[in-house]
């Protein structure tokens, strides 16, 4: 007999799922970002060091030439002093998801005198390197204080519906990846799956957030 299940039920289970899903209101998270000249990653790091050992432990980091899954450590020096080669993280855990992203820009001006001296006497229209960054978290925490020139000014947002999701990673010798990019060091023992937490509004996923990991002996 064939496990493939027809479409249509597929479909109506993603629908009941949703409609039976919890529903998290506005005051119950922080949903925050911004953007700042890539220079300032040690700094901007650095604001955060003492939340993300604590309370977000998992690192999911993409540099030029590799890419790695690993857990905080007291110094988290790899990726501050990285600021050439890393184009994106992910760190995570219980309490928020923080997500980078490198990116290219020419400030306004505005974003020249607020990003300090080294930026005044920028030719108008040059580009800079810069990291975009996402957080979502709990309303719960305390979050660290950072320079107005680095985020945006934060919005109002409505309820949402909430879906948990656990996904299967690929390992370095997945015949579909290449090895040498993905280092095997520090990933993640096979069997083990990244537990999503989905944000639906309208029935359509407006912030995914990375929770941790777990292996299938513990969820069943």
């Amino acid at each position: 007999m064939s496990d493939i299940r027809p479409a249509a039920d597929l479909v109506r289970e993603a629908f009941q799922r949703v409609e039976g899903a919890n529903i998290v209101e506005p005051e119950a998270l922080v949903i925050w970002g911004g953007i700042f000249p890539a220079a300032s990653l040690g700094d901007f790091l650095s604001a955060w060091h003492s939340l993300l050992i604590e309370r977000m432990p998992w690192r999911m980091v993409e540099f030029v030439d590799r890419f790695t899954i690993l857990r905080a450590s007291v110094n988290d020096a790899a990726l501050s002093d990285s600021e050439k080669r890393l184009e994106r993280a992910r760190l995570f855990g219980p309490a928020g998801d923080l997500d980078l992203r490198r990116d290219r820009l020419a400030p306004t001006v505005e974003q020249q005198k607020a990003w300090g001296q080294a930026f005044a006497d920028l030719p108008e229209g040059q580009e800079v390197d810069v990291f975009r960054w996402r957080f979502i978290g709990d309303s719960t925490q305390a979050w660290p204080a950072l320079p107005d020139a680095w985020q945006y000014p934060i919005r109002s947002w409505p309820a949402f519906r909430v879906v948990e999701q656990r996904y299967y990673l690929w390992h370095a010798d997945d015949r579909r990846v290449n090895a040498e990019w993905v280092g095997g060091a520090g990933l993640i023992a096979k069997g083990e799956r990244l537990i999503q937490r989905q944000y639906l509004y309208g029935g359509r996923i407006e912030f995914v957030r990375y929770i941790g990991f777990e292996s299938e002996v513990e969820h069943g």
